[in-house]
């Protein structure tokens, strides 16, 4: 069939490694502010680090970063 859009492959990874960490900072600027008010505003902003490698051991693929595991990520986030 004619497919459109974007088409995945799936492998199996025999062994990997990843290791990483995830930090978030929040701020309430209304109550930074000193204005009592029945609403609350938050602010998030958060960061994600991410290390993982291919160990399977297959030429050309060892070594090499696992796919769709972005290294950094930054999130930002607005409650309200």
């Amino acid at each position: 069939p004619q497919l459109t859009g974007q088409i995945f492959r799936y492998e199996n990874v025999g062994r990997a490694v990843t290791r990483g960490f995830d930090v978030t900072l929040g701020l309430e600027p209304l109550t930074l502010a000193g204005i009592d008010s029945s609403h609350r505003l938050r602010i998030d902003l958060s960061y994600g680090y991410l290390y993982s490698k291919n160990l399977s051991g297959r030429p050309g693929e060892d070594g090499k970063g696992l796919p769709f595991r972005p290294p950094n990520r930054f999130l930002p986030s607005l409650t309200y």
